[in-house]
Formats: C-alpha cells, structure tokens, sequence
C-alpha cells in the first residue's frame, strides 16, 4: 500500500506535530502553529473517505489502538479498510497557503524564542526542545500562553548540539565531538533537572536515539554505539551513581544504570563499517550498498542482540546520510534520495535533496508520519500499511507494544 501524500506549500525549516497542532518553522525565523485537526477536518474529500483521512493524519490510534486489533485483524474489515485507503490516494491533497493558512481560523504566528537556525527540535510533556549551536532551550507549548509557544525560554546547556531525543524523563543528546549525553528533566515539570548532564559515551556523534530505555548514538564520523542500561532497583545503585539514573517512565520505583557500551563494530561482527542507527527494538547499519538489522532486547541476558535480515540498496542512490527507524518501516537519506523501506511491500523512493526530514516514533496519533522539507514546500506522507502488520514479526519497523506509551508522551 502506498502512503497517502499531504502537501504544505511554503518556505519552511522544520517542523513538529503535536496534540492537535503542526508547529512550522520558517525561514525568517517565524513559528506558524497550525490547528491541525481542525484543518485536516476541513480538507475536501468525499464524506466516505472521511474516516481514512483522520486516521492518515490525526489519529493514528483509532487502527492503532490495542482496542482495535480484532477489527484490523479481521479479513473482510481489513479489506474495507484498505480500500478507503486506496481511494484516499487518489485524491490530490493540497494546502495552499495563500488560501487555507490566511485564515486564522487555522493558524497563529509568532516569531520564534529560539535561535535560528536550529539543528534539532523535540516536544515532550508539552514542552518544546529545541538544541542549536548555541546549547539546549526549551519553553513551554501547553496551550496556556498568549503565544502557541511560550516566549520564557530556559536555556540547559551551553555546547553545540546535533541531535537531541526525549524519553524516560531525559533527554539524550548528540553533541558532535563533544560525545553523547543524557540529561535529566525534574520529575513532575519536566523541566531541566539541577543535576549536571552525564557522559554516556565519548565519541563523535551527529544523532541518538532511544532503545527501550537504552540509547544509541549515530555518526557520520565515525561507528556509532550503543548505551545498554539495565533496570535496577534502588539499593543497587551508590550514591554517586545516581545522577546517571531516572525513574521508568511508568512510575515505579525501578530505575536505569548503565551497563555497558557496545560499538557497531562489535554488534555486526561481520558487516564491517559504515552508518548505524537504531530505535526501540531494532539496530541497524549501512554499508557498501547493504543493510543488516540486529534485534535488541535489552532485559535478555542470553539473546540480547538477534541478527535478522539482510537488506540491498540500489547503488544510485548514493552514501548513506542519515537514517531512522519508525513503526511502519525504516528511512534512509541517501546522497540522492530519500528511501522508505516499510514493514510490508516495496521500497518507496522520494528522489530529491530534502532541507529536513523528520518522524513522530513516540507521538500518540502521529507515528504513522514522515514529514520532508524541501525548498517550497512541507510533504507530509502518511503510511497506513502497518495497523495490519503483526508486530511480532515485522523486521523493518519497531514493534509497537501496548505499553510503548507513557503518560508523557
């Protein structure tokens, strides 16, 4: 099934989703928030697709939901289903933003509190992080501002940053040459916890992201790693340590230590070197035109790392850039395009160079988005293959467990 396409015209950045708004960062240093389920809601389509749309891109959870397994599991529903789907991709869905983005009825515009430009943004807990070359700022995005995003900026750390994922009531960060290191947010405001930030691990790294509660760092320098943290009660950590540790995101009292430090080197012994990712429950690297992926799971002592498939890329399509892996399957910037290989069918090619690109792994109705950028325009692709995928089995998307969510995200 191919994704259903979305396009934004318009000079833009970056750009997040959350909870009901499409925050935009454009190239005057503005930040356009749209009322995104109000517009989508307003886009014209026949009033049987009605129900594909919003779940294409304002809520994923109704197919995704635990409560809707029977019926995605069902043959003759799944098969209604897909064909709305199809039918949405006939539909030429185009948001002129002379037109809809005029009307403040859909949209609000400030200029933005953070520097510009920025190299990496996140929202977690109705708070917007954003790291730049200048450090790490966040403010607030709860709906409770005169502004969509709160002009009371608080600044938590001075280095350079290239990346930066939240989870767990942390945030990991990539700083370049400076390593990998997570930082901890205050238990209930989210906001930057008074303890310094610790090193995980030093190296040079342009991305990270979260492995359960373990976390991988990428580079385009050289091999990525992986943190592996263990969940540990209280009494088995010293005093010292604890600036290393946060609650579950669950709320109990366990806690996470780190374990030990894994090179891509060491975890495909066999693959020898190039750019590795990985997120959730899946480990990834590219090289000489070919993909390997690892199945990581961090509580098992025995069979932590599961080697999987084995994956072949077109040589035209150049060096790997940059990568990442969502529920519906894996993307990968490469030299010359940009390429989805989804947990069913066949790889989907966006040729192009794009400004930026991002997915929404850990939103609550958005993780079946792939947002692109490129020089007029926001392409938003929604990916509806996967609500029927057994998430047991998958290879080239993260599973997606019932408890994959916790209340702050």
């Amino acid at each position: 099934m191919q994704p259903v396409k979305l396009t934004i015209l318009g000079k833009y950045w970056d750009s997040q989703i959350y909870a009901g708004k499409l925050y935009l960062f454009n190239l005057e240093g503005d930040i356009q928030t749209v009322r995104w389920d109000r517009l989508i809601e307003d886009v014209n389509v026949k009033g049987e697709l009605k129900l594909a749309l919003s779940c294409a891109f304002t809520q994923s959870s109704l197919l995704y939901g635990d409560g809707s397994q029977p019926f995605v599991s069902d043959i003759e529903i799944k098969e209604v289903i897909r064909k709305k789907f199809e039918l949405l991709l006939l539909e030429n869905i185009n948001i002129d933003q002379k037109i809809k983005f005029e009307n403040l009825n859909y949209k609000s515009k400030q200029q933005s509190p953070f520097p510009f430009p920025h190299t990496d943004s996140c929202i977690y807990g109705k708070k917007m992080f954003i790291g730049s070359r200048e450090g790490l700022f966040q403010a607030s995005c709860d709906g409770k501002t005169t502004y969509a995003v709160s002009t009371r900026v608080t600044k938590g750390w001075d280095s350079a940053i290239s990346s930066l994922s939240a989870s767990y009531r942390s945030l990991a960060i990539a700083a370049g040459p400076e390593g990998l290191f997570e930082k901890s947010l205050d238990d209930g405001s989210l906001s930057f916890a008074k303890k310094e930030s610790s090193l995980l691990m030093k190296g040079n790294f342009t991305s990270c992201n979260w492995l359960y509660y373990s976390i991988y760092g990428s580079s385009n320098v050289e091999g990525g790693k992986l943190a592996d943290f263990k969940q540990v009660d209280d009494e088995d950590i010293s005093e010292d340590e604890l600036f290393k540790t946060i609650y579950s995101s669950r709320g109990n009292s366990k806690k996470r230590k780190l374990n030990k430090v894994f090179t891509d080197k060491k975890l495909f012994l066999n693959s020898g070197s190039g750019y590795s990712w990985g997120n959730q429950d899946k480990i990834f690297i590219a090289n000489d035109n070919q993909i390997s992926i690892l199945k990581y799971k961090p509580w098992d002592h025995e069979n932590k790392f599961t080697a999987l498939n084995t994956l072949n890329l077109h040589a035209w399509k150049g060096q790997v850039i940059s990568a990442a892996t969502a529920l519906f399957g894996t993307v990968i910037e490469c030299e010359n395009a940009i390429v989805v290989l989804p947990t069913e069918g066949d790889p989907i090619t966006i040729p192009g160079e794009p400004i930026n690109w991002r997915i929404f792994t850990r939103s609550k109705n958005y993780e079946n988005q792939l947002h692109i950028i490129y020089d007029d325009r926001l392409e938003i692709y929604s990916f509806n293959h996967d609500y029927f995928v057994d998430q047991d089995e998958k290879v080239l998307g993260i599973r997606r467990p019932s408890t994959f969510r916790s209340r702050y995200r």
